[in-house]
């Protein structure tokens, strides 16, 4: 249902990196504290391995796998959605007059780096000596963050969303439009509910299930045979499987995508990825780095939220 709805939410998202290491199962764990507007994320990765080759690793999965721990880089569930490379990002606001990314986005990318911070934490065996690894990622400034998101969308974003020649949703234009007149809060946080929405037409809302029930079905073609999926499609397959976490609503002309309650003290959302688990990686890992064999995970998560 997703799939022009919250388009430009969608065109940041789309800083996308391809990877050749994957994950099994991805945990993320999350927590707002409004007070010190700080968001703090725990991520799981778990059951690890190399893509490109049964029983061996290239070249390229290993400076992927270095290029985690020795730079700030996250992943949001698995290779095939949404990455936060900073030494990525840092390149664009250096370069402000990259093709690759359009100028109005280099102040939100620069409050995002300034109050970022990424910590690798260590490698250890989950059930099934499944090698798996775990990382923080804390958020300051979520409030400047998301009103800055916002300032964009309305002042940029949607002008450029209506007036591609593949905008298909005539019906929502002039909504869509008259919307950013009025500084439209297209993102925004409670507590722990982070909600995206955004006015549509009826009709517009109805080709847009359908479109989503077709790129659904094409995303898990594709993923069944190990092609990359597209961001877009990519987008809508995350909130398909996390449907349990996720909730889309319609109402008075405008859809709305959350996730998680206000009332959540830590919100979790998990993902199972695939089920193309190596044990390729565990030598290469155990010789460079390090693999804990008796890692309490929950302790880890209690001390980084202080619970």
């Amino acid at each position: 249902m997703k799939k022009q709805i919250f388009y430009p939410v969608l065109l940041l998202c789309m800083l996308i990196l391809s990877s050749c290491v994957e994950f099994e199962r991805q945990t993320l764990i999350y927590k707002y504290d409004e007070k010190t507007d700080t968001l703090k994320m725990f991520q799981i990765y778990t059951g690890i391995s190399g893509s490109d080759a049964l029983f061996t690793i290239s070249d390229k999965e290993k400076n992927e796998l270095n290029s985690v721990f020795k730079g700030e880089r996250t992943f949001f569930f698995s290779n095939w959605l949404y990455a936060y490379n900073r030494k990525q990002l840092a390149g664009f606001i250096a370069d402000p007059n990259s093709k690759k990314i359009k100028k109005y986005f280099i102040p939100l990318l620069k409050l995002i780096v300034d109050n970022t911070k990424i910590t690798n934490g260590e490698f250890y065996y989950s059930r099934g000596k499944k090698l798996t690894a775990y990382q923080t990622a804390t958020v300051r400034n979520i409030t400047e963050i998301i009103n800055e998101f916002n300032k964009i969308i309305n002042s940029n974003l949607i002008k450029d969303f209506v007036s591609d020649k593949k905008f298909q949703y005539k019906a929502s234009a002039s909504m869509l439009l008259d919307s950013c007149k009025d500084s439209y809060k297209w993102v925004s946080i409670d507590g722990n509910s982070i909600r995206i929405k955004s006015p549509l037409a009826k009709s517009d809302f109805m080709k847009i299930k359908n479109d989503y029930n077709d790129g659904l079905i094409k995303s898990l073609a594709a993923l069944q045979k190990g092609n990359n999926v597209p961001a877009v499609q990519s987008f809508m397959l995350l909130t398909s499987i996390l449907q349990n976490e996720i909730v889309l609503n319609y109402s008075n002309q405008t859809a709305m995508l959350t996730v998680g309650t206000s009332e959540d003290n830590i919100t979790t959302l998990n993902m199972h990825i695939s089920n193309n688990y190596s044990f390729n990686l565990i030598d290469y890992v155990m010789g460079k780095y390090s693999i804990q064999k008796n890692m309490v995970i929950k302790k880890k998560t209690s001390a980084f939220f202080g619970n």
